[in-house]
C-alpha cells in the first residue's frame, strides 16, 4: 500500500497507462480503479485486475488479450506482442522478481520478460515497483537494467546500504 500511495502522482500526465500482472501493481490497480478518473485509458494483462475492474463499470480498461498462463496469472504469448507492438503507452507500472546486485530487472517467466521487454521499449516513462524484499534477489532471466527505467517506486524499509548501492550502479530516480 505504501509503494501504491507513492506511486499515484505518477499517473497526473497520462492518458493510455499499462499496469503489469504482478502483486505490487495489482494493490496500485486496486487503488487507482477506486480513485479513477474518466479520461484515463488502463491497460493490461492482468486477469485479476480485468476482474477488480469489473466492480467499477466506469473504468475505461483494455486487456492484451492472448492466452491465460495460469501458472504466472497473466495473460501472454504472440498475440499480446502483437498487440503491445500498436498500441500507444504514455506510463507503465511494473514490478520484477527481483533486482539483481548488478541493477539487472529480472523475471522467471519467460512470456513476461518478452512483455515487460515490449514496455520498455513503448512506453514513455516506466514505473518500476518494488518492495524492499527483492533487492540482490535475482530470477531466472534478465529484463532490462535499473537504468532503462524511469523511475524505482519502493517502500519504507530499503536500507541505506542498498539505496547507496543502487545509486553507484545507475542513475534511476528513487522513490522511498
Amino acid at each position: 500500500m505504501d509503494i501504491a500511495k507513492k506511486s499515484f502522482i505518477y499517473l497526473t500526465d497520462s492518458k493510455n497507462i499499462f499496469l503489469d500482472s504482478s502483486s505490487t501493481v495489482f494493490v496500485f490497480a486496486v487503488e487507482i480503479l477506486k480513485n479513477f478518473e474518466r479520461d484515463k485509458n488502463f491497460i493490461t494483462n492482468s486477469p485479476a485486475i480485468i476482474a477488480e475492474a469489473i466492480k467499477y463499470p466506469q473504468v475505461n480498461l483494455i486487456s492484451t488479450g492472448g492466452e491465460l498462463k495460469q501458472d504466472f496469472n497473466i495473460f501472454g504469448g504472440h498475440w499480446v506482442n502483437e498487440f503491445l507492438e500498436k498500441i500507444n503507452i504514455d506510463c507503465a507500472f511494473v514490478s520484477c522478481a527481483g533486482v539483481s546486485s548488478s541493477g539487472w530487472v529480472t523475471t522467471n517467466n519467460k512470456d513476461l520478460s518478452i512483455i515487460l521487454m515490449h514496455i520498455l521499449k513503448k512506453a514513455k516513462k516506466v514505473n518500476l515497483l518494488a518492495d524492499s524484499t527483492k533487492f540482490f534477489k535475482e530470477g531466472m532471466l534478465n529484463i532490462a537494467h535499473l537504468s532503462n527505467f524511469s523511475r524505482l517506486v519502493t517502500d519504507n524499509e530499503l536500507s541505506m546500504n542498498i539505496l547507496k548501492l543502487i545509486r553507484k550502479i545507475s542513475d534511476i530516480e528513487v522513490i522511498n
